[in-house]
């Protein structure tokens, strides 16, 4: 993955999965948004590799039928996972 500020390589820093009980803090990032819908999803915090932008973000994998499922689901119910979600910058959710 590219950076989205600079276009610099992306690192992946750490990693989390369903089956991991130590890093439950980086999962829980994800989970207040997908676990309404599944719990097999891969969550990775990653972090830009030029150091002079140092972009830092987490990013979620999982399975591209259950995100359309997952789309069509909220469409329809008019539901938005992420309302109750709180961040320092929307732009990031």
């Amino acid at each position: 993955m590219e950076c989205p500020k600079c276009s610099s390589k992306f690192k992946v820093i750490n990693t989390s999965s369903k089956d991991d009980q130590k890093r439950t803090y980086l999962r829980d990032k994800a989970g207040v948004i997908i676990d309404w819908y599944s719990n097999d999803y891969i969550v990775r915090r990653r972090r830009c590799s030029n150091n002079k932008c140092g972009y830092d973000v987490v990013t979620v994998e999982l399975f591209i039928p259950d995100l359309f499922d997952m789309m069509r689901i909220c469409k329809n119910e008019q539901f938005l996972p992420v309302a109750s979600l709180t961040s320092k910058n929307k732009k990031d959710i």
